[in-house]
């Protein structure tokens, strides 16, 4: 996760985990009662270097709060020990990343985690394919929105865009790159599935002619998906490609990027983007488990 998120979280998150107390009333058994605007912060859980603190506090606080039980002072103990270790803990993170004074405006956009392989010339020619994509390919123009390269946060490599000209509620462009990432992530799963295919086909014990019409079919089917991707999205983002050059540089732009998912790019929606964009990067993430589980499958074969 990118330290900028990180900082937004614990600063969000903070107050709340502070309030988070077990309150004792007077009634039989130690009844537990608990201000009703209190809710859990499951987001921590994400931060690697908070998820022990948190599930620790978490399960501590979880146990007091059922109703009816009686509690020990050693367990009461235990919860506000976790609960001030948990909060130093952000305190620190918080206090460090305002030291540093890195801007922490909210914004509407786009954040790319970047793959990095140690060699400067793919990361020059990675970055000149990303840029292709989000300049080149047609269901990324909008006339009221524009992507705009905000800064490099680090937390691994990322890249964070800013959506000039997002209106509240949401924002389209967010929507239709979420949507086209989507479908790159179908095709590029068919395309690694062909390539598979013929592959076997390429071993197999039969005539040449017969292999050449199954590659043909493979390569057919493929162009389908291609086709089908392509359709859906125009229907998705309300834009119809208007010639073959923009049909051209879709593909083209399926090819590059689905190329940089193998790498590894992962692209999400900001922290701080309207929850109606977040939750459309959401299933992505599990794509991106299966695109890598797929590759690796390819490989396997190869070897």
């Amino acid at each position: 996760m990118k330290i900028g998120d990180i900082y937004r979280l614990c600063k969000e998150k903070y107050f709340i985990i502070e309030k988070m107390e077990v309150l004792i009333n007077d009634l039989p058994y130690n009844t537990l009662c608990l201000p009703d605007d209190i809710s859990f912060s499951k987001e921590l859980i994400e931060i690697e270097c908070l998820k022990d603190a948190y599930e620790k506090f978490i399960q501590l606080y979880s146990d007091l709060i059922l109703t009816h039980v009686d509690i020990s002072s050693e367990k009461y103990d235990n919860f506000k020990e976790a609960k001030l270790r948990l909060l130093a803990m952000m305190e620190c993170i918080i206090n460090m990343y305002e030291g540093l004074g890195i801007p922490s405006q909210e914004r509407t956009g786009l954040d790319v985690k970047f793959p990095l392989n140690g060699n400067f010339s793919d990361f020059r020619k990675n970055i000149d394919e990303l840029d292709f994509v989000l300049t080149k390919c047609p269901f990324f123009q909008n006339d009221n929105e524009t992507l705009q390269f905000s800064n490099v946060d680090i937390g691994s490599l990322w890249l964070t865009f800013t959506v000039v000209g997002a209106l509240i509620g949401g924002s389209i462009l967010l929507n239709n790159i979420a949507a086209f990432v989507d479908k790159c992530i179908i095709i590029r799963s068919h395309y690694l599935t062909t390539e598979k295919q013929k592959a076997e086909l390429e071993k197999a014990q039969i005539e040449q002619k017969e292999k050449e019409e199954m590659i043909k079919s493979l390569e057919r089917f493929y162009k389908i998906a291609i086709d089908n991707a392509i359709f859906e999205l125009e229907e998705i983002t309300k834009y119809k490609l208007k010639d073959g050059e923009e049909r051209a540089r879709t593909e083209q732009a399926f090819d590059k990027l689905g190329k940089l998912l193998d790498q590894g790019m992962q692209l999400y929606a900001s922290l701080d983007s309207p929850e109606e964009n977040k939750v459309l990067f959401k299933p992505l993430e599990m794509h991106y488990l299966g695109i890598s589980e797929n590759l690796k499958l390819l490989e396997d074969k190869e070897e």
